[in-house]
């Protein structure tokens, strides 16, 4: 949320943005949406029935109408879903294969072709975030070329950078031809600031000093 080009971060409390999540596993994130960002409206897409339900019976999901939980195909839900209608679009799905090369999200994910229905859907100034686990150093940067193809040549991204830690990089692009995005990191720090001031919850995910350590950017264009 503190990448979405507001000029005052903390609108993004205000405003009713519209996120699509794809990929529920227990509901962590849409529950903390909705709990701590109540203007916002969640699709979460699920294709497990089961999953869905664990996450309402064991895990404290409580759709209403600012959150909705949706058993589909994520591949098919985005292709479904009109153009230019989420906000924000986050794809956290872990990939069923034995290949553990690429761990996050499913190859089916991360096509030229889907990752430009993740900018169709996506609105003028909105954010996309794909988590990716890869240990292909090779195929990794195939699809951060891909990304940056479809979202105007940039892309930035959250990466523990200690020597224990997995090839797991949180990665974000914007639907926007804007030279001043993504911020630097110490502004970006300052963002995050602001929001945890305006949102205490966040506090525990001590995202600013990761922003400080974790945050990089990739361009295509200068």
């Amino acid at each position: 949320l503190a990448l979405m080009p507001f000029e005052n971060v903390t609108d993004v409390t205000k405003t009713g943005l519209s996120v699509v999540v794809v990929g529920l596993a227990g509901g962590m994130l849409p529950r903390f949406l909705r709990a701590n960002f109540p203007k916002l409206d969640v699709d979460c897409v699920e294709i497990d029935p089961v999953v869905a339900e664990l996450a309402e019976e064991y895990f404290g999901l409580e759709p209403d109408d600012h959150l909705r939980v949706h058993v589909a195909d994520g591949i098919d839900f985005i292709r479904e879903a009109p153009a230019q209608k989420y906000h924000i679009t986050i794809i956290d799905v872990n990939a069923t294969e034995d290949d553990k090369t690429l761990e996050a999200p499913p190859p089916d994910f991360i096509t030229k072709r889907f990752i430009k229905e993740l900018r169709r859907v996506t609105k003028s100034g909105g954010i996309m975030v794909m988590n990716i686990l890869c240990a292909s150093r090779a195929l990794r940067e195939d699809i951060f070329q891909n990304l940056r193809d479809a979202f105007h040549g940039k892309l930035c991204f959250l990466k523990d950078e200690d020597p224990d830690a997995d090839e797991n990089y949180v990665v974000f692009t914007l639907n926007l031809e804007d030279d001043s995005w993504p911020p630097k990191v110490q502004a970006l720090r300052e963002r995050v600031e602001h929001l945890q001031e305006e949102v205490p919850a966040l506090r525990q995910f001590k995202l600013a000093p990761r922003v400080q350590k974790e945050f990089q950017v990739r361009c295509d264009r200068t």
